[in-house]
């Protein structure tokens, strides 16, 4: 599988822009396959934890806030579990998220990993626990709880609260979930909103040199601003995704390989 400044040489080989979408939604299919297969291991790992709150903290994972978590994969999700569901924040927990990152030379992303978790909390306590999502969901309750969510932030926000994250972190957990391939063919799919975070934003900026693409210049600093941007740019990971009969979720993986930076 292929990232950074290898996809991108791989995708400028290709002849035509139809071409090159395919390759970058062809890359994103094979890492939502793998995604797909990681996702199952966790949650098959951990039967007593609550599936929404894995999904959490496997897109901080993968958003690298928590890549350097690993090594203790056990303690850091049922960390999160516990942390997401409880009233107060835990010192304790609080302390060994943000010390284990740190200790592990997660730089920034120590401060970050605790602050996305808090916020989850934070977002958590406005539901009951039986509006949440179960082991047994579907594309429908999937949107539907996103939906949820996003008009509950946005409420909060409405009456002066500031969760200080942008779109991509209510995105993320739902893209995980819905990283199972009996769920792609759903047309419920595509209405899924996916992260928008910095990863993807520059994948799609590279993008631009090679296939006609609408990429506004900055990420705004609101929620509900965000969420306007967030929409603009999967309106057009939409249209490349039915130029070459893909899905949405492919290319918006492709997009994040594609803004990884090689070390």
């Amino acid at each position: 599988m292929l990232e950074g400044d290898e996809l991108f040489e791989r995708v400028a080989s290709a002849k035509t822009e139809k071409q090159r979408i395919t390759v970058l939604a062809d890359e994103g299919e094979s890492f939502n396959h793998q995604l797909h297969k990681e996702f199952n291991a966790v949650v098959r790992s951990f039967p007593d934890c609550d599936v929404f709150s894995l999904a959490i903290a496997f897109s901080l994972q993968a958003g690298n806030f928590a890549k350097y978590t690993k090594p203790d994969a056990r303690r850091y999700y049922k960390t999160v579990n516990k942390y997401i569901y409880v009233d107060d924040v835990v010192p304790v927990e609080k302390k060994w998220i943000v010390q284990y990152a740190g200790e592990l030379g997660c730089g920034e992303g120590q401060v970050g990993l605790a602050s996305a978790i808090e916020t989850w909390q934070n977002i958590a306590l406005r539901f009951d626990y039986e509006e949440w999502i179960t082991r047994r969901y579907s594309m429908r309750k999937l949107k539907e709880f996103q939906d949820l969510i996003v008009k509950r932030v946005l409420d909060a926000e409405a009456d002066g609260e500031r969760f200080g994250v942008g779109p991509w972190l209510v995105a993320a957990p739902f893209k995980w979930l819905a990283c199972k391939p009996r769920l792609w063919p759903d047309p419920q799919l595509e209405k899924l909103l996916m992260p928008h975070g910095s990863q993807v934003r520059a994948g799609m900026h590279r993008l631009k040199e090679l296939v006609t693409l609408k990429v506004p210049s900055s990420e705004p600093e609101e929620f509900a601003d965000g969420l306007t941007d967030a929409y603009l740019l999967q309106g057009e990971q939409m249209r490349l995704a039915r130029a070459v009969r893909s899905r949405t979720i492919h290319i918006n993986s492709g997009f994040w390989l594609l803004g990884q930076k090689d070390e």
